[in-house]
């Protein structure tokens, strides 16, 4: 992967995620998101979701709390990531495009990361066809 697909990667999770763009003109690799504490910003190149599986686990969380019924996906799913088992009953858009998690790279953040470009890119075509 290219250090473009990356950031250009990081950048379409952290939008999925809630952060926005946009907001200035004047910089346009900073995304920002508002909390409790008042509008925070980070900069594209500082997302670290390729790397760190604390900032990337969270998302995938949140894909798969999505309304698993929106897209007609339910079955048993097991997935051990280094180690470490996840067991659920749907496994959202991942079946649909990447056969999670394996890329063939034996990198299981890398292969996670991957999954989960290809899903928020699957998830963004379908939920904007709705």
């Amino acid at each position: 992967m290219t250090q473009e697909q990356v950031t250009d990667g990081n950048k379409l999770i952290a939008l999925f995620d809630g952060w926005e763009e946009g907001r200035y003109a004047t910089l346009p690799d900073m995304l920002y998101r508002n909390t409790e504490e008042g509008e925070i910003s980070i900069s594209v190149n500082s997302l670290a979701f390729d790397t760190d599986w604390n900032e990337l686990m969270p998302v995938w969380f949140k894909i798969m709390e999505l309304n698993k019924e929106e897209f007609g996906i339910y079955y048993n799913q097991e997935i051990t990531i280094e180690g470490l088992l996840f067991k659920d009953k749907f496994n959202i858009g991942f079946n649909h495009v990447s056969k999670f998690p394996m890329y063939g790279t034996c990198n299981y953040l890398l292969d996670t990361y991957t999954a989960v470009i290809e899903f928020v890119k699957w998830y963004n075509n379908h939920t904007h066809s709705l």
